[in-house]
């Protein structure tokens, strides 16, 4: 008798997954697993190495049903969305997430504020902010190929469906690169790899990797996107716990509204009302 083979899933196309997204009941679904995940997270039990069995019994069950690419689990699809800006998208969050971490300024006007000092003071609080990179606008896409990644496609697929590329998705040929090299630049890598490598053969093709590069310029794209991302997300978690001073007024709005919601203190909130009237009356810095 012929063995069974095991019954897997077939991985939907890159397109089909993203759609997946507009789909109410995968959505539901991806939300109990968050829920299940930030309930464990608040009563600070999640271990270090594993999921929960509640968290685990979730995605599984997730998994049977949409065909998931688990750690644990044998069926490949798509991943569960873990990230709640990808099945719950709101506008609002961003603006939350600055103001509690310092990222925004206030300049408070009365009628005898001269324009020079709106504008002294404009200048000052976008000087005290860290200018983001075009990606940041939009990190939307990087989530998605975050996503889409974890779901086990590649990142040349990924740049062609989340940005649209239709160039660069493969590397280019030693022609290519060749033609693309001005003949002073080759000639200076070519005299660098022979100093490096006394074998001719190993220097030329040491200088082909070099002007090729190790992967499709659209995937370095990709790629760097994610690390751009990664590492914003690291400095706002980091001001997120402790919040930057842009000015005096914006900073203690911030940390009025983090005693009102946050720490949920009477005693803290009227010291903090108190810090917001003593910004608001201090004459202005020239």
């Amino acid at each position: 008798m012929k063995k069974r083979e095991p019954e897997r899933s077939r991985r939907p196309s890159i397109r089909a997954a993203i759609a997946l997204l507009d789909n109410p009941e995968f959505c539901q679904d991806g939300q109990k697993i968050l829920s299940a995940i930030a309930d464990l997270a608040e009563a600070s039990a999640v271990p270090p190495d594993e999921l929960p069995a509640p968290v685990m019994k979730l995605c599984i069950d997730f998994g049977k049903k949409w065909g998931v690419a688990l750690p644990l689990g044998k069926k490949w699809g798509v991943a569960p969305p873990l990230s709640a800006e990808l099945i719950d998208p709101d506008p609002r969050r961003r603006y939350v997430a600055a103001i509690a971490a310092g990222h925004w300024g206030l300049v408070p006007i009365f009628p005898w504020t001269t324009r020079r000092q709106i504008e002294v003071a404009a200048r000052r609080i976008r000087k005290s902010m860290a200018k983001q990179h075009s990606d940041a606008e939009n990190p939307h896409r990087v989530r998605l190929a975050q996503w889409l990644e974890e779901s086990g496609f590649s990142r040349r697929e990924i740049a062609r469906a989340v940005w649209g590329r239709r160039r660069g998705l493969w590397r280019p040929t030693k022609a290519e690169a060749i033609r693309g090299l001005p003949e002073a630049r080759e000639k200076e890598l070519l005299l660098r790899f022979r100093k490096q490598y006394p074998d001719p053969k190993k220097a030329e093709r040491f200088l082909y990797q070099k002007i090729r590069g190790s992967e499709a310029p659209a995937s370095a794209a990709v790629r760097a996107a994610e690390s751009r991302y990664v590492e914003g997300l690291e400095g706002l978690n980091k001001d997120l716990a402790t919040p930057v001073h842009t000015e005096p007024v914006s900073s203690a709005v911030t940390s009025l509204l983090r005693a009102a919601f946050v720490a949920q203190s009477y005693s803290e909130i009227r010291r903090q009302l108190a810090a917001l009237r003593d910004a608001l009356i201090r004459p202005p810095s020239t």
